[in-house]
């Protein structure tokens, strides 16, 4: 018996990757019967015959790593990329037959037209890093992630040589796809794509208009702290501050602010091991993250916000919808968290020498300064992890690439080689180069709005307050990352 193309049929079936087969069959599965030997001269002569019959209706694609037997038969060689784009090229081909890899036959199989087949000889081609984690893993480790609130802060980027699936998963949440030639162009987009955005809504004008309202409330709030005489210097102040005026300026509504704290609680407890701190924090701030994220949606914001400026980001292309949710949340959590305990170990430090807040008081000029050194002094942030990316040679040793570093930032802002008398809190220090809210490309993002609001409460203390003095011993708030206060209080004169 013999085909309608005269050639003796083989019991080797041929397996499509036409979009009417079965997807579950198109990766790891053994192809049926048993193949020849390759270099069977038998085997050689059947395919050379069936391709002379197909004629134009047959295109043949081998890449550079198969072998002679192979590569003989091919009308194009070349890498995976290039023969994908080059089965697209040839529509009058009725039949294109991939000799490569099965996460490139898919390519070509989404490239071709309808009324094209890609035929992959081997589906098990692949190759041992493109196939690490499929797709079913992926999502599984998104929405780990998204667990923990990390997805927001997060841009994947998925080398060429994965499968459609996974190239899939990557578009739709706001990544891309990298060749090895440009990769590092890749990842650097992928890293300063929000920053760029949230640097251009932090812009120096901004600044100002921003300025003029966090004064207002400065005033309020301590006219409102005189005239109490004693309280929390945690709860009513270093927390009510940041959580009024920044929130307002996001442009989210005023109720339930509370659930804020929870989250970035829980946030920075997840940084640090998976011990019973974070285990007290997690339930309270997974129950906060819906409320978060549905304040941080576009119809949830008030139109002359700062999260409107992110969503019209989104309008102009620069980003997409769910990038711009996904940098509001962050943008608005980012200038809670260390904002409050830097306030509050401020604060303490402040209470604790009398004699350094005489010289606030008497030139509150010096707020600024105040603040920048209780950063130094009482880190709000202590520990933080990094991955070297290359061997990094460091107090005559060597760091080797891709090694896990804990980064004492603490430590850091204290080097007696970097400051005189570290371990003295001193107003009047310029204390410009601490690490209290990182360095580089890893520098807090909400730093210009801490730095802004520790500036204008701790003036306006220094204007019209004499004394801040402790009337019991502050309690710590225990947290992986963060070093700050559960509460301080504090009685205060009016000057």
């Amino acid at each position: 018996m013999t085909t309608d193309l005269g050639v003796e049929p083989t019991p080797l079936a041929l397996l499509l990757l036409g979009r009417d087969a079965d997807p579950a069959s198109e990766r790891g599965t053994a192809c049926p019967g048993e193949l020849p030997p390759a270099s069977d001269p038998d085997l050689v002569d059947r395919a050379r015959a069936a391709k002379a019959a197909l004629g134009e209706r047959v295109f043949v694609l081998g890449h550079h790593y198969q072998r002679d037997e192979v590569i003989q038969f091919a009308d194009v060689t070349g890498d995976s990329f290039k023969l994908a784009r080059e089965a697209a090229a040839r529509p009058g081909a009725e039949y294109v037959v991939f000799c490569g890899v099965h996460f490139m036959a898919e390519s070509a199989d989404i490239l071709t037209a309808a009324h094209q087949q890609v035929v992959l000889p081997d589906l098990a081609a692949g190759c041992s890093m493109a196939d690490m984690a499929s797709a079913e893993q992926v999502a599984e480790a998104w929405d780990a992630l998204t667990d923990a609130g990390l997805a927001g802060d997060t841009v994947p980027v998925s080398y060429m040589n994965s499968s459609a699936a996974i190239k899939a998963f990557t578009g739709r949440n706001g990544g891309t796809i990298c060749t090895s030639s440009n990769a590092e162009v890749a990842l650097r987009w992928a890293l300063d794509k929000g920053r760029r955005v949230l640097g251009r809504t932090l812009s120096p004008g901004v600044a100002r208009k921003l300025r003029e309202t966090f004064q207002q409330e400065a005033e309020r709030k301590v006219s409102e702290l005189i005239d109490k005489g004693t309280f929390d210097a945690v709860t009513d102040l270093a927390e009510a501050y940041p959580m009024k005026v920044f929130p307002d300026a996001i442009g989210i509504r005023p109720d339930g602010r509370e659930k804020l704290l929870a989250w970035s609680t829980f946030v920075f407890d997840s940084f640090g091991p998976d011990n019973e701190i974070q285990a007290a924090s997690r339930k309270a701030g997974l129950a906060a993250q819906s409320w978060i994220m549905e304040c941080c949606a576009r119809d949830a914001l008030r139109p002359d916000s700062l999260g409107m400026m992110i969503y019209q980001a989104a309008d102009d292309g620069e980003i997409t919808e769910h990038e711009a949710t996904h940098l509001v949340r962050p943008f608005l959590t980012a200038g809670i968290d260390t904002t409050v305990n830097g306030i509050g170990n401020t604060l303490l430090a402040l209470a604790t020498h009398p004699e350094e807040y005489r010289k606030l008081h008497h030139k509150p000029e010096l707020a600024r300064n105040a603040f920048e050194e209780g950063l130094r002094y009482d880190s709000p942030i202590q520990t933080f992890f990094r991955t070297t990316s290359r061997d990094v040679e460091i107090g005559g040793g060597v760091i080797p690439a891709h090694r896990k570093v804990l980064l004492f930032m603490a430590s850091a802002n204290r080097d007696p080689a970097r400051w005189d008398k570290p371990d003295r809190f001193e107003v009047e220090r310029a204390a410009t180069g601490h690490v209290g809210f990182g360095a580089g490309i890893h520098a807090c993002v909400g730093q210009m709005i801490a730095r802004l609001e520790g500036e204008l409460i701790f003036s306006e203390l220094a204007r019209r307050v004499k004394t801040i003095e402790l009337t019991a011993e502050p309690k710590r708030r225990l947290n992986n990352s963060l070093r700050g206060l559960a509460s301080m209080p504090v009685r205060v004169t009016a000057a």
